[in-house]
């Protein structure tokens, strides 16, 4: 009879060969027994023969989707398949530091229906074993708070461990903000208990390219737009009372879009990092550190790209 895994890490991947080895290499330096991968290829190129380089190492399951479905139907059919007792989640250009599992299950033994840990956003692409710290300047180290959470979202998917579950019991969501949507439908719909772990164990990749600064304004606005959208749709389904800390925040991640669509159409600068440098206004609002109006001010600065990324995007636009 074959033993139940411990640990299910669905990794969604998309047409990026040489990033999903490096992720499947960080899931095997855990240090821990019991861990299968499930890899979901949402339609991209073949990656079969890179799943079979881990054959000897890891247990790999590849479910390749026909077409390109988008990460909501990716990660729902990746959970689908998970046989583990918990389910932890890694895209395919993100990397775990060694002691990501180990943490994160030390934190389940207290009976949690989740934990998270501190997430590290990098500015260039830390690679495995590198005795280099990550460049991060930027990072994902929220405590739960369930006001802050019915506002915006604070857990990246990719330092997530949770029990497994069903994926019936999610909502069907468009693909926009779908983690988020995922948490609430587990927190909000289901009663489920989450702790953050301080320690920083994962590194998100949010590292500015060419494309990403001289891309055409109209496909930047459109995507802005549908991730708008996105935020209203989800605090439509979750609504809380307009009196309350929450409902009085949930009006700045619409100021903030609001800020970036200016600045897109207007022709200046935007931080590749404005959601990590406004996130930290929209807590301390929610919380009652700052005033809503102190933080819809402060946001002006937040969304423009600070003197280091001036000089890279002057760069891009010279070799552009």
């Amino acid at each position: 009879m074959r033993r139940r895994p411990l640990v299910s890490v669905v990794v969604c991947t998309y047409a990026r060969p040489e990033p999903l080895r490096a992720a499947l290499a960080s899931i095997c330096v855990q240090g821990v027994d019991g861990v299968e991968a499930v890899v979901v290829n949402d339609g991209g190129p073949d990656v079969a023969g890179v799943v079979a380089e881990f054959g000897d190492r890891l247990p790999v399951r590849l479910i390749t989707l026909p077409t390109n479905k988008g990460l909501t139907a990716a990660r729902r059919s990746g959970i689908g398949a998970a046989r583990g007792r918990f389910v932890a989640f890694l895209d395919d250009d993100d990397l775990w530091l060694p002691d990501h599992l180990s943490v994160a299950l030390d934190g389940l033994d207290s009976g949690l229906d989740l934990v998270y840990t501190t997430c590290l956003v990098a500015d260039r692409v830390h690679h495995l074993g590198s005795e280099e710290p990550v460049s991060a300047r930027y990072r994902f180290d929220y405590p739960f708070d369930a006001a802050l959470f019915d506002v915006t979202n604070m857990i990246p998917v990719t330092s997530v461990v949770a029990r497994r579950f069903d994926p019936a019991m999610l909502h069907r969501h468009d693909g926009v903000q779908d983690d988020w949507a995922m948490w609430l439908d587990l927190v909000r719909g289901a009663g489920w208990r989450l702790l953050h772990l301080p320690a920083a164990t994962t590194v998100y990749h949010r590292i500015p390219q060419a494309a990403s600064m001289t891309g055409q304004a109209a496909s930047t606005l459109a995507g802005l737009r549908r991730f708008a959208a996105g935020h209203r749709r989800i605090h439509q389904r979750w609504p809380v009372p307009n009196g309350s800390r929450a409902g009085q925040a949930r009006r700045l991640p619409f100021w903030m879009y609001r800020l970036v669509e200016q600045r897109h159409s207007a022709g200046h600068g935007v931080s590749h990092y404005y959601y990590e440098r406004c996130l930290p206004l929209v807590a301390a609002a929610v919380t009652g550190r700052m005033t809503i109006n102190a933080a819809v001010d402060a946001m002006d600065v937040a969304v423009a790209p600070d003197a280091v990324e001036e000089r890279e995007q002057a760069a891009w636009r010279v070799l552009a």
